[in-house]
């Protein structure tokens, strides 16, 4: 996989998984005509963070197992993903602080901590509480962190065949894993949602295999019972998250997840394959699409505190009030991506991965042996 080419649905793909969250968050509880008809995808809306894994893991390992054998490749991954993801990331966390402080939210200085540290999911884990409405969604990111963490720290220290192996095993233990400790006892149900790395782990598996153009040929001929999978998962996901009522909570938080990331998975599965004339891939590739896609960090940060902000001041918790919580919401992300995102990107992309046929290039380039007939003649003279 040539990491250097953009793959453009993706894009696509990620504005689809904004949008879905947002969906969800803004209007989830809201009654309005026709909203008996629009209550599933809100429902399945939280599922959004599952497509995200799945492209993080596919994108993100993909890079890391393309650039496995860099002399640098530990600095310039982290440099890259510092400047894309930790500025923002910290920018928006002063205003979380200041917006915790200007509307006098008891909420103790200590526990910043672990959000500094992007430790967010073990402190969902440990004290089983969401506290504040803006910060909620943030355990994902601690989450997609400590798999960027310790991806590129694997690759350097294990062998690859292990770490797919692991991720395999991984896929089939995690569900087991939460449902083991669900049935133990329900204070273990924040650790549970939060421990959810199968859309990654299939994001990386799917990385590997889609290097290969044997693997792809064989994907390309296998699409109808891809199909398949992708509807059979995608009619559980839909049918287990709006039918919650009458499927067992430990059930539920032990299998949905998984089939949720198969399902994505499969989805980004298809879109590869798709015929870049197809009408589904003109949609994903389309400039709106795209470019909803590349602010959906930003828009991913700042639709829950844009949400407090207006609901606090306003009052407001209608429909047009969401959406104009949303508009607000990608004008902002708009305006990071053009004045800092975008150009922290461009930045990051100054440092290049090094390899030791690349060292070898510069090194012959560099020789005197390649310099100028003016050069060459200054060597045969010298002593």
């Amino acid at each position: 996989m040539n990491q250097s080419a953009r793959i453009l649905p993706l894009d696509g793909l990620r504005a689809i998984a904004i949008a879905l969250v947002v969906l969800n968050h803004y209007f989830i509880h809201l009654t309005f005509r026709g909203s008996e008809f629009m209550r599933p995808i809100f429902r399945l809306g939280w599922t959004g963070v599952d497509l995200f894994f799945v492209l993080s893991g596919f994108l993100v390992g993909g890079i890391l197992l393309q650039n496995k054998s860099a002399t640098n490749l530990l600095p310039v991954f982290f440099a890259r993903r510092a400047l894309r993801i930790l500025v923002p990331y910290f920018l928006f966390l002063m205003a979380a602080i200041v917006t915790t402080y200007c509307f006098h939210i008891p909420f103790a200085a200590y526990r910043w901590i672990p959000f500094a540290l992007q430790l967010q999911p073990l402190y969902f884990a440990v004290t089983n509480d969401f506290p504040i409405l803006y910060l909620s969604p943030l355990w994902t990111l601690g989450l997609e962190e400590c798999f960027y963490v310790l991806l590129p720290i694997a690759l350097l220290t294990a062998n690859e065949k292990t770490i797919i192996r692991f991720c395999k095993v991984g896929i089939f233990a995690f569900p087991l894993l939460r449902l083991a400790l669900y049935s133990y006892s329900t204070k273990f149900y924040s650790l549970c949602m939060v421990m959810r790395p199968e859309g990654l782990l299939m994001g990386l598996l799917l990385a590997n295999e889609w290097r290969n153009l044997e693997t792809r040929r064989r994907l390309a001929e296998q699409k109808n019972k891809l199909i398949g999978m992708w509807f059979v998962t995608g009619v559980f996901s839909i049918v287990t998250c709006n039918n919650q009522d009458y499927f067992p909570t430990h059930y539920t938080t032990a299998v949905l997840y998984t089939f949720t990331a198969c399902f994505y998975c499969t989805s980004v599965i298809l879109v590869l394959l798709a015929n870049p004339r197809a009408l589904i891939t003109r949609f994903l590739s389309s400039e709106p699409m795209r470019y909803i896609g590349q602010i959906s960090y930003m828009i991913y940060l700042l639709h829950m505190l844009v949400y407090f902000w207006v609901t606090e001041l306003t009052g407001d918790y209608s429909v047009p009030g969401g959406i104009k919580c949303g508009l607000i919401t990608i004008g902002l992300s708009a305006l990071s991506w053009s004045w800092m995102e975008k150009k922290l990107v461009k930045y990051g992309h100054t440092f290049q991965y090094l390899t030791q046929n690349s060292l070898q290039s510069k090194q012959v380039t560099a020789s005197p042996l390649n310099g100028s007939p003016d050069q060459l003649r200054a060597l045969h003279r010298a002593p």
